[in-house]
């Protein structure tokens, strides 16, 4: 269930931002050489940090460059060295 709750979370993540970053912004980050995803996994029914849960990003082009993390006791998470793509 906790996995199954953070690859939603991750999937859902961009559509609950109350703002999108610049164009600008946007299209500097894709000249970067990498990139990074952080955040917190928190417990849907009262908030609480969810450790060791396992945070996937898929790569539907290379599955080889897919890759996790295991949430730390306060439910952070840093998912580095990502190939920088463009948002849609």
């Amino acid at each position: 269930m906790k996995r199954l709750f953070a690859i939603l979370l991750l999937f859902f993540l961009p559509f609950t931002c109350a703002q999108s970053p610049p164009a600008s912004a946007v299209l500097a980050s894709v000249d970067k050489e990498s990139c990074s995803i952080s955040g917190t996994v928190v417990r849907q029914d009262n908030g609480e940090p969810l450790s060791k849960a396992k945070v996937v990003v898929i790569s539907r082009e290379k599955w080889e460059e897919s890759t996790f993390d295991l949430t730390d006791a306060q439910g952070h998470f840093l998912l580095e060295d990502l190939r920088c793509l463009p948002l849609h």
